[in-house]
């Protein structure tokens, strides 16, 4: 996209916009477009333009991801009202939408909500197809309030449900990281890379877990693998 190009290579973020504008007059229903020219104004700190552009986006092409910004720019402005607001009626709209749930949850702990957090957490579980990410977010909610033991048990229904998901193993293996239970941490891993093999982020982790002196073999065997 030339407006792309305009931002990124020219860094001439007004021409851009003014090319997406043009490009909204013609396609009004055209959800990137919203996208890309909501991300510009927020660049520019132009937040009442940004929000009046959402508010037509709800309108014209009404997608998950617009009413997903229209949340999160009234949280990043401070006006945690209006973002509940909108990701309430967001959620009601589209149920299944895991993001949504996230930025909900984000709300919560910001208000100091954990019981609150909890429920939205276990409504998306319940909502969306499986996600990794929304059980890792949920875990490390848990482990903010040295919750480790619901951490852990977040994690394996986690893996129960995407069993060959290597994020959630390193997930995994990070709590036992920073609990301090190293030797958990370094057998969890090795179990992990049975079972996800082909994990480069895995491997990664693997010869950070190893001593000095053996991690020049671990990688050979990362190399083969």
């Amino acid at each position: 996209m030339y407006a792309k190009h305009l931002w990124k290579q020219d860094k001439n973020i007004d021409a851009a916009i003014s090319i997406l504008q043009d490009g909204l007059h013609n396609l009004d229903s055209e959800e990137e477009l919203y996208l890309a020219l909501i991300k510009l104004y927020k660049e520019k700190r132009q937040y009442d333009e940004a929000r009046q552009l959402l508010i037509k986006g709800r309108q014209k092409c009404d997608s998950n991801r617009i009413w997903m910004q229209s949340a999160q720019l009234e949280r990043e402005v401070g006006n945690s009202d209006q973002a509940r607001k909108i990701i309430e009626t967001a959620i009601e709209k589209y149920p299944t939408f895991y993001k949504l749930y996230l930025i909900a949850a984000t709300l919560k702990i910001e208000e100091g909500d954990n019981e609150g957090t909890r429920k939205i957490y276990e409504e998306a579980t319940k909502q969306c197809k499986p996600n990794p990410h929304l059980w890792i977010c949920y875990a490390r909610m848990e482990q903010s309030l040295e919750n480790y033991s619901k951490a852990r048990t977040l994690l394996q229904k986690g893996r129960i449900k995407l069993p060959k998901n290597d994020l959630l193993w390193l997930e995994t293996i990070w709590l036992e990281i920073r609990a301090e239970n190293l030797k958990i941490a370094t057998h969890l891993c090795s179990k992990a890379l049975q079972i996800c093999p082909d994990s480069g982020r895995l491997w990664s982790l693997a010869i950070e877990l190893e001593p000095a002196q053996q991690r020049k073999a671990k990688s050979s065997l990362a190399y083969k693998a």
